[in-house]
């Protein structure tokens, strides 16, 4: 199964779950601006201005929340913890920036990892374990 398949079957299985949302989170760059002349695969652009995409370069491929019960000072209350889930095939690593990523979102509370399957990213959310 490639990286683009576990993505769509964790976003499914994962992100039906009760109290937990997955979004797919693109990060990239691209240019827009009025087209004036389009010929076979070249676009020209007038006055292009770049853009750019996603939450930050390195951030992961899902992104959303899982809804939390904490605290006896809190009984009843529910809060949303981010959750960041970086997809990767069999073999895939995750890049410098991506295990940054995944580190600082860690160190604030949150819950991120690497996830390679469904089971993978359920333990990540610690609803299972892999």
């Amino acid at each position: 199964m490639n990286e683009a398949q576990i993505q769509a079957e964790i976003m499914l299985r994962v992100g039906s779950l009760h109290g937990v949302r997955l979004f797919r989170n693109s990060v990239g760059e691209g240019w827009v601006g009025r087209t004036i002349r389009h010929e076979g695969s070249r676009l020209l652009l007038e006055h292009p201005r770049r853009v750019t995409f996603g939450w930050c370069p390195g951030s992961s491929d899902l992104l959303g929340y899982r809804s939390r019960e904490i605290t006896p000072d809190m009984v009843g209350q529910t809060v949303a913890q981010l959750v960041a889930i970086e997809v990767k095939g069999p073999r895939g690593r995750a890049t410098m920036e991506q295990a940054r990523f995944i580190e600082v979102v860690r160190r604030h509370g949150a819950t991120a990892g690497v996830a390679r399957s469904v089971d993978e990213a359920l333990a990540t959310l610690g609803l299972v374990q892999a």
